[in-house]
């Protein structure tokens, strides 16, 4: 169902815009001026290598997100980190209301590569040599080797 927002094209993604999650990796994370031209504020905003994709402005939550990802709250080096990207809901003024959620992307089931995958170790037990004879079980012993 078209949102009428999405009649009011912005460089940047909306809520409205987001029809289905989707994951995209950033290409860059740095400040910018959003806003309308006679009141603009400098905030984050990620960009994404992924074609098609617009620039996000970031919020508060989002960056908790994304240094959750990352593994750092360094903004500089979240370049490279994939996200998914899809419309959720948040409490503005009292009332619920449709906004660019973050979270883990979904990654496709992969196998292991052979160097990550984890195989046990089996005793083992090191064969006679020729030379020595095998044990035997004799009256008097009670053990056979």
């Amino acid at each position: 169902m078209p949102h009428y927002k999405t009649a009011f094209p912005s460089k940047f993604l909306s809520a409205a815009d987001i029809e289905r999650p989707y994951d995209a990796t950033i290409e860059n994370v740095d400040f910018d001026e959003v806003g309308t031209d006679d009141k603009p504020e400098r905030k984050l905003v990620a960009t994404f290598k992924d074609e098609g994709c617009r620039p996000i402005v970031l919020n508060k939550t989002r960056c908790e997100v994304l240094e959750e990802l990352a593994g750092t709250p360094d903004y500089d080096l979240w370049a490279g980190t994939r996200v998914r990207i899809s419309q959720g809901t948040t409490r503005y003024a009292g009332k619920r209301v449709p906004c660019i959620d973050f979270s883990k992307p979904n990654a496709p089931a992969r196998p292991a590569s052979p160097a990550q995958r984890v195989v046990p170790k089996r005793a083992t037990v090191p064969p006679p040599e020729p030379d020595t004879p095998m044990p035997t079980l004799d009256d008097d012993d009670k053990v056979a080797f």
